[in-house]
């Protein structure tokens, strides 16, 4: 059962090499957080590539657990995230999370385009200072 959305914190993209996070309090008060993890490959030694993202899940920020949902489940809860957000930079991870759910975890071009932690094969230490410049 997908919790209910009380109040929407925000959306980032989270340090780990490009994973993405929508963050919510529940109507149960708990934190939550709908998370899509980034998928990375070895291209050639030394060499990384984001290659699209792993199914999304909701993390239970209380004790820790994580409930696997469908893609179609992720679009429901980002619809009604999205006309909450009031930061134009959450509103912009959660717009890319809508189209990256919409694809069943395959980037869009507009995707590729904004995050360059995406565009490409980068030096295994490169990764996080890209993701921070995201």
């Amino acid at each position: 059962m997908l919790p209910s959305i009380g109040t929407v914190l925000g959306a980032e993209v989270i340090r780990d090499g490009g994973s993405l996070g929508a963050f919510f309090v529940g109507t149960d008060s708990v934190d939550y957080w709908l998370f899509f993890g980034v998928i990375i490959v070895e291209t050639a030694p030394g060499y990384c590539q984001a290659k699209g993202y792993a199914d999304p899940v909701i993390i239970d920020r209380s004790v820790g657990t994580r409930i696997s949902i469908s893609w179609q489940h992720a679009l429901i809860l980002l619809g009604q995230m999205l006309p909450l957000l009031k930061e134009e930079s959450h509103r912009l991870v959660a717009e890319s999370m809508t189209e990256i759910a919409q694809n069943a975890g395959v980037p869009t071009a507009r995707v590729i385009a904004q995050y360059s932690f995406l565009r490409g094969p980068r030096k295994v230490n490169q990764i996080s200072s890209d993701v921070s410049k995201a």
